[in-house]
C-alpha cells in the first residue's frame, strides 16, 4: 500500500515540476497570431540584390539604373558604375 502512495506522491510532484519549467506547446493558430504581432511591429521593404557585389538594398534609397525592360538597385555609385562600365 506505501508503494501506491509513494508513486502517486511522485507522479502528482512530477506533474508539478513538469507544469513549472516546460512550456506547453502552442497551437498553429497561436503560433500565427504571435508572429503576426511581432511582424506589425516592423516595416515591410522591399529589397533588390546589388547585381555586382551581392548586398541586399532597401529599393526605396538604392541607386537605380535601367536596363533594357528590366531596373537594376545598386547599394553604392561605385557599384553602379561598375555595372555600367561592365556592360
Amino acid at each position: 500500500m506505501k508503494i501506491i502512495l509513494y508513486l502517486i506522491l511522485a507522479y502528482i510532484f512530477y506533474a508539478l515540476i513538469k507544469k513549472l519549467f516546460v512550456k506547453a506547446p502552442r497551437s498553429a493558430g497561436s503560433a500565427q497570431s504571435s508572429s503576426r504581432k511581432e511582424s506589425s511591429h516592423t516595416v515591410d521593404v522591399e529589397t533588390a540584390k546589388d547585381p555586382v557585389c551581392g548586398a541586399y538594398v532597401s529599393k526605396n534609397t538604392a541607386l537605380a539604373a535601367k536596363d533594357g525592360a528590366n531596373t537594376l538597385y545598386f547599394c553604392s555609385s561605385d557599384c553602379r558604375d561598375k555595372f555600367i562600365a561592365g556592360r
